[in-house]
């Protein structure tokens, strides 16, 4: 019976970091919804921020808002499950987390062992798609060029012959030094300017911040491992004790 009451909190323990998480992504979320202004302040971009940047933060916050919600929903089923010794719920729990965990690890096996032919994807859709008014990629890229503060997958001559270049014959203002208005990021200052791409800069911050991307990486597999051992041991007592002591309610 204290196995069983030790199982219980250990569940609900785990599903509340997660249900934790999820909140915090759902109130993230909203919080770039409603005050964008304030999260591009956060960010170090105070003044002259695009319209179409600030579309691409709301774009970003409607996806922060659907993982946390999906987060809550797998936290409130874990401490469900285990509150109310409901094994189908707890089943339900460990599948879900379990989806995520290999979803995970899917997603680094690609980022990590296939970098090179998402890079040469992600050129051809900048030569293919940046500049379309309607384009979701060129505001993709604006935000994400702004926050890690690069230029392109590998540097500027990523934009030659994307739309917006061949319609105006300049670059990105993020791919020129900070105080050179974007109608102006022509070739000759490109040129000139000192800013790396996007795919070496990434790996100097992860190489920078190696320690500090192990711990978060470990914590989270950590959590969801946890997780999913512990339900479905819980979910394996409940279901012997099932069998061996029929309900007959």
């Amino acid at each position: 019976m204290k196995f069983e009451v030790l199982l219980k909190f250990l569940v609900v323990a785990f599903s509340g970091i997660i249900l934790a998480a999820g909140a915090a992504g759902l109130l993230g979320g909203a919080w770039m919804t409603l005050s964008p202004a304030s999260i591009v302040a956060l960010l170090g971009r105070i003044d002259g921020m695009p319209p179409e940047e600030l579309e691409a933060f709301l774009n970003l916050s409607e996806l922060l808002m659907a993982g946390g919600a999906l987060l809550l929903i797998m936290g409130f089923l874990g401490c469900y499950g285990a509150g109310r010794g409901r094994r189908p719920v707890l089943l339900l729990h460990f599948v879900l987390v379990l989806i995520l965990f290999a979803a995970e690890l899917a997603g680094a096996v690609a980022v990590f062992g296939f970098t090179d032919q998402l890079a040469a994807r992600a050129v051809d859709d900048i030569k293919r798609d940046y500049g379309h008014a309607s384009g979701h990629l060129t505001q993709f890229w604006a935000v994400t060029m702004d926050v890690v503060g690069c230029c392109g997958v590998h540097d500027y001559t990523d934009f030659i012959g994307s739309p917006k270049h061949a319609r105006l014959k300049t670059f990105p203002s993020q791919c020129c030094e900070p105080d050179v208005a974007q109608a102006y990021c022509d070739s000759h200052l490109v040129h000139n300017a000192s800013v790396v791409g996007c795919l070496p800069k990434t790996r100097e911050l992860i190489s920078e911040n190696r320690r500090l991307v192990a711990i978060v990486v470990m914590s989270v597999m950590y959590v969801e491992i946890c997780a999913m051992v512990v339900s479905m041991i819980l979910y394996c007592r409940l279901r012997i004790k099932r069998l061996v002591v029929p309900d007959t309610t």
